[in-house]
């Protein structure tokens, strides 16, 4: 939490898993309109 507060992330600010950030993400570049073919991630550490 202090690395946090020192880098000046607010505090409601929580954690968000790659998924969660992905998902996020793509919902804004659908609204964006933005054209695509295909989406990719990076999610298999440890596989």
């Amino acid at each position: 939490m202090a690395r946090c507060h020192e880098a000046g992330i607010p505090t409601q600010v929580g954690f968000a898993t790659k998924l969660d950030l992905a998902v996020e993400l793509l919902a804004e570049a659908l609204a964006a309109n933005v054209p695509f073919g295909w989406v990719t991630m990076d999610g298999g550490y440890g596989q």
